[in-house]
């Protein structure tokens, strides 16, 4: 395993779906990277007001031309975590279909 951070780009959309490639349940220490991850990709109030981020039924909007990438940056042992949850729903074949460029990129 590469002890180097990994930097990726990731758009507002990829942010939301990176959330849902976090476990949600497991031992202590890759909840504790998983909630560091989090921290890296979420989006605070500020940029939700700037992006105008609204809920219209079961979808989430916002404004595009107002959208900047994020970078991000992660450790080895966050990507490792995140690696082995990407692992589990593909084998449980829960990954769907919009989500492939983000697990492209860090899988990659």
């Amino acid at each position: 395993m590469s002890k180097k951070n990994t930097t990726i780009e990731l758009s507002v959309l990829e942010r939301i779906q990176f959330l849902q490639l976090l476990p949600e349940q497991g031992n202590f220490t890759d909840l504790l990277h998983a909630k560091n991850c989090m921290k890296k990709v979420e989006i605070g109030s500020e940029e939700a007001g700037r992006l105008a981020i609204r809920s219209e039924g079961d979808k989430v909007r916002w404004n595009t031309e107002e959208e900047k990438p994020l970078t991000v940056s992660l450790t080895p042992v966050e990507l490792e975590v995140i690696r082995k949850q990407i692992d589990k729903l593909d084998k449980e074949e829960r990954i769907h279909i919009s989500m492939f460029d983000l697990i492209e990129k860090l899988t990659v």
